[in-house]
């Protein structure tokens, strides 16, 4: 039996905070508090699916990008993709090229 999405989406959550130092955002989506994960400089949303492909929407991308900005933090996008197969997990972040550039110097 595979994990219901509410236990899919805390365990990525948990894992991405863990990964990268960052914390977890208590109620994150309910009410005024933005993002899933905040780490130094960036605010970090999070998606995750049992599917093996996710479609990533400029709605959300905007969404996240504006969160950011309103704490003064770049934004990134993580998303895990078959998320109750450990075989066939994958764990994938989004940000734009300027600060993908800026993460190669």
């Amino acid at each position: 039996m595979k994990p219901n999405k509410h236990i899919i989406a805390t365990l990525h959550e948990n894992y991405v905070a863990s990964e990268l130092g960052g914390s977890v955002v208590g109620g994150s989506g309910c009410g005024t508090l933005k993002g899933d994960v905040s780490i130094e400089s960036f605010l970090i949303e999070c998606k995750a699916t049992n599917k093996l492909s996710r479609t990533v929407s400029t709605k959300e991308v905007r969404k996240i990008r504006l969160q950011a900005r309103e704490v003064q933090k770049n934004w990134a996008l993580a998303i895990r993709t078959g998320a109750g197969d450990q075989d066939e997990r994958e764990d994938l972040v989004v940000v734009d090229l300027k600060t993908f550039r800026t993460l190669l110097t």
